[in-house]
């Protein structure tokens, strides 16, 4: 028995487990089975947790799902009927981590996480009405980016241990890749499905792609990584990956995405200089090539005949002029999470809060000077820390964190507690792990 549970952890931490993954999760995508393909991930996740030791083995089916989940949109009242299967997911949690427990420690990163939590939960203070603060979806997000974000460090800085066979780091790295090019594939498929539509109309109009973007926008640094670890010829996976994004459609993708391929081609070039060259001109040509081309772009990918990436009368503008007349309104809290006063700009689908969309608003509309203070105190900290010993592998990880950063200055972003600050977690105890003397690999083998 001990021997079989060996043999299952160790093909569970295998290369050829997670492209077991990938082919699973293509094959929802091409037959459209989203929803019972979530409820067998979360199967397989739980199943997961009761038998591996090592979460690591996690990421890659959770990231995964949370991918190919986003097609699924407005979906509350499809998926709120299988919540009294959530006992199998909530019963594993409990079951891995009180089974392979380990003591509790905090790093760095920690104290700006506990700060941002005392900002998310007092905000609105003094203003908020209990039904607001008290309402189902309030109290997602509080406990999501707050107390949840506290107890989401404390558990898994816990179980990220260095292994003898393989590198942490390398392995979160390994793990983006493969979800990166699974990006890649869901917006490929899409386009083939639709290829007639696209061919009569000449445009596309792809409802998840800000949220597609968010997500490989974490990714996107890793092929720049493996150029300078591994092969060169990544560098044309990096290009991959922002052209899935511009593929989306997703106006802050094509922006945003755009200033974190230039900053990837920069960290290339500090640390190869024959490849600086290369990449420089790719980054130039693409960008050359986008802007001379951008009135197409945006008619093709956004349905839009208009050159302007932002319009007045977009949502955006009214909800900047309202988020700093919510902060004048209530400037040491805000107005809260749980504020509901915008729908007249934005009225959100069933389970999410009402956005400013913008994360600077966001902070001073629904936070006010506190959040103001614990959002700057935890982003100082966290580029403390990228920059405390730089190397390739923490200034990636650094990358990441700059995309979903980015993202964040025109979508919900970091205020989404899953998957996208709770990666940002993620990322930054896997920088307060050392990077010295580590395995090269990022799985084991079947055999070892």
């Amino acid at each position: 028995m001990a021997t079989v549970l060996k043999q299952s952890r160790r093909f569970c931490e295998s290369i050829w487990f997670s492209l077991l993954l990938f082919a699973y999760a293509a094959l929802i995508v091409l037959v459209k089975g989203e929803v019972w393909g979530i409820l067998s991930f979360a199967f397989i996740i739980s199943l997961l947790l009761v038998v591996c030791e090592d979460i690591t083995v996690t990421t890659l089916p959770f990231l995964l799902a949370c991918t190919f989940v986003l097609k699924c949109y407005n979906s509350f009242n499809t998926f709120i009927v299988f919540a009294p299967l959530g006992v199998i997911p909530i019963g594993a949690f409990l079951f891995h981590f009180i089974k392979y427990r380990r003591p509790y420690k905090i790093g760095k990163s920690f104290f700006g996480i506990a700060a941002v939590a005392v900002a998310i939960t007092a905000g609105g203070a003094l203003f908020v009405s209990p039904e607001d603060y008290l309402s189902g979806t309030s109290l997602f997000y509080i406990a999501g980016l707050g107390i949840g974000m506290v107890a989401t460090y404390l558990l898994m800085k816990s179980q990220f241990v260095e292994r003898d066979t393989y590198s942490l780091r390398e392995r979160l790295f390994a793990i983006f890749f493969i979800a990166g090019l699974f990006g890649v594939f869901m917006i490929g498929a899409h386009y083939v499905e639709n290829f007639q539509a696209l061919w009569e109309a000449g445009t596309i109009n792809i409802q998840w792609s800000n949220n597609l973007s968010t997500l490989m926008m974490f990714f996107l640094p890793i092929p720049f990584y493996y150029a300078l670890s591994k092969n060169r010829l990544f560098i044309f996976f990096g290009f991959l990956f922002y052209l899935a994004i511009v593929m989306t459609g997703s106006r802050g993708g094509l922006v945003m995405g755009g200033i974190e391929l230039f900053l990837c081609c920069l960290f290339v070039s500090v640390y190869d200089k024959p490849l600086r060259y290369v990449t420089f001109f790719l980054c130039a040509a693409g960008l050359v090539f986008l802007a001379m081309n951008i009135k197409e772009f945006l008619h093709v990918f956004t349905a839009s005949d208009s050159l302007s990436l932002i319009s007045e009368k977009e949502p955006r503008v009214n909800l900047m002029i309202r988020a700093v007349k919510d902060f004048l309104s209530n400037p040491l809290f805000g107005r809260g999470l749980g504020y509901t006063g915008n729908i007249d700009f934005y009225s959100p689908v069933k389970g999410a809060a009402n956005w400013y969309h913008m994360m600077p608003f966001q902070i001073i509309g629904s936070l006010g000077l506190v959040g103001v203070a614990a959002y700057g105190y935890q982003f100082f900290g966290r580029i403390r820390l990228i920059f405390k010993k730089p190397s390739p592998s923490s200034l990636t990880l650094g990358l990441s964190y700059a995309g979903i950063l980015l993202m964040s200055m025109v979508n919900p972003g970091e205020f989404c507690p899953i998957p996208y600050e709770l990666l940002a977690v993620l990322l930054f105890i896997f920088l307060e792990l050392p990077n010295e003397s580590q395995p090269a690999n990022a799985f084991l083998t079947v055999k070892e």
